[in-house]
């Protein structure tokens, strides 16, 4: 089987080489995690003719280049965030919104952090 970042040579050869790499790996939301699993099997099948994907690379295409698949499937994933964050306004206030954006900030720059400045510290 193809090993290296690049050799793949069908999506299903890429996708069980990811699989064996993560296969003993625990999960973790902030160095190994679905985004670092597809990361690794698109630099595994060379796409798009790069070997440098990475979670924010993965993250901005699906943020800029996916599609809803139906009007029912935007529900599902708004309602319940948008019932969050209401709920905390109501709760907290406007501190909740500021909380909620120095978290974000802050998780943000440890994944540009993690994928630019210390290469080995998120698995892709």
């Amino acid at each position: 089987m193809h090993s290296e970042f690049g050799t793949a040579v069908t999506w299903d050869d890429a996708l069980w080489s990811s699989v064996r790499h993560f296969d003993h790996k625990t999960y973790n939301i902030f160095t190994s995690n679905c985004y670092s699993f597809v990361a690794n099997c698109l630099n595994r099948l060379c796409y798009r003719g790069s070997m440098s994907w990475n979670m924010i690379n993965v993250a901005a295409l699906v943020l800029f280049k996916g599609h809803w698949v139906d009007i029912k499937s935007i529900f599902r994933s708004l309602v319940p965030f948008s019932v969050v964050l209401c709920l905390g306004v109501l709760s907290v206030g406007w501190l909740f919104l500021i909380g909620l954006f120095s978290f974000s900030i802050l998780l943000i720059g440890w994944f540009l952090l993690g994928s630019y400045c210390i290469k080995d510290l998120l698995d892709c």
